[in-house]
């Protein structure tokens, strides 16, 4: 069965990040990686979400790398778990192994039995100035008038505009 461990950082990680491994999955690195590619970027519950609506049979262990990764981000770092983002997920090849494949006539092949590691790094975002939620890939739901006001301060540093127009 898998295990999900959690290690200990290292000093060139920042407090807002946490991180959590889940080791020896039994499934081929290629299969968990389809998931991981699916729960990238993304808000900690919304991936969390996408995993329990996913068919895939890898998507129960991401989910549980998932919630120990929320679950280490609030008990030991003491950050806000509603404020994740899934920053990094990625696959290791785990051990292969080999097994006898019988066949007829007293013939028999060779199979592997693959495994591999899950790796999740969550980042918490800081609150926007307008925002009301997180979203897919980061802060979402600014009010169009800070929307606009930002637009217009990024052109002004350029040099490009020298006035932005009235809102209507």
């Amino acid at each position: 069965d898998s295990t999900v461990h959690t290690p200990v950082h290292t000093a060139e990680e920042t407090a807002a990040v946490a991180k959590a491994v889940g080791r020896n999955i039994k499934t081929s690195p290629q299969k968990l990686n389809l998931v991981a590619q699916m729960v990238r970027g993304l808000s900690v519950e919304e991936a969390i979400a996408q995993c329990t609506l996913s068919r895939k049979k890898v998507a129960k262990h991401v989910e549980n790398v998932l919630k120990a990764v929320r679950a280490n981000a609030a008990n030991n770092h003491g950050l806000n778990a509603d404020r994740l983002i899934v920053k990094e997920a990625f696959v290791g090849k785990g051990q292969f192994l080999k097994r006898l494949k019988y066949h007829a006539k007293g013939r028999h092949g060779s199979m592997t039995r693959p495994s591999a590691h899950l790796t999740v790094i969550a980042e918490e975002v800081p609150m926007e100035e307008g925002e009301k939620r997180l979203g897919r890939f980061g802060p979402r739901n600014a009010t169009r008038a800070a929307m606009k006001e930002r637009i217009a301060d990024g052109a002004a540093a350029e040099g490009t505009v020298t006035e932005a127009k009235p809102a209507q």
